[in-house]
C-alpha cells in the first residue's frame, strides 16, 4: 500500500504543479481575479493533500493501521471533490456556461473528506501497533 501512495501523492502533486502553471499563465485573458483565486485554491488544497498523501505513505513504513489507509484515501477523495469541483466551476466561466448544478454542494463534501482524513491520521497515532524495525543480516 505504501508503494501506490507514493505514486498517488506524486501524480497528484504533479497534476498540481500543471494545473499551477496553467492557471498563473493561461487563466488570466479569461477570468476575474476572484475566479483565478477559486482556481488557486483548489490548486493549493491539492498540493497540501497530495503531500497529506505522502506523509501517510512513509507513515505506513513504521505503523500498520487502517486508519493511514483511510486517511490518505479520504485525502484523494476530497481532492477529487473539493478540487474538482473549483476547477470544474473555472471550466464552467472559461467556457461562458453556467457552472454544474453539483459543483456547489460537492465542494464542501470534498472538505470534509479533508477533515476526515487528518483525524484518521491522529487517530492513527494513538494506536500501539508500530512495525518492529528489520534486523539486519550481516
Amino acid at each position: 500500500m505504501r508503494k501506490r501512495f507514493i505514486r498517488i501523492g506524486g501524480i497528484v502533486l504533479m497534476f498540481a504543479v500543471i494545473l499551477g502553471a496553467f492557471g498563473a499563465h493561461g487563466l488570466e485573458q479569461y477570468l476575474s481575479s476572484d475566479d483565478i483565486a477559486t482556481y488557486e485554491t483548489g490548486v493549493e488544497y491539492q498540493f497540501y493533500h497530495g503531500f497529506g498523501i505522502l506523509i501517510v505513505a512513509l507513515l505506513i513504513h513504521y505503523r500498520k493501521t487502517s486508519f493511514l489507509n483511510y486517511a490518505a484515501w479520504s485525502f484523494l477523495a476530497g481532492i477529487i471533490m473539493f478540487s474538482g469541483s473549483l476547477y470544474a466551476f473555472t471550466a464552467a466561466k472559461v467556457l461562458s456556461m453556467e457552472a454544474p448544478f453539483w459543483v456547489g454542494p460537492i465542494t464542501p463534501l470534498g472538505g470534509t473528506l479533508f477533515i476526515i482524513g487528518w483525524i484518521c491520521l491522529i487517530i492513527a497515532t494513538f494506536q500501539e501497533t508500530e512495525r518492529k524495525p528489520k534486523k539486519s543480516q550481516n
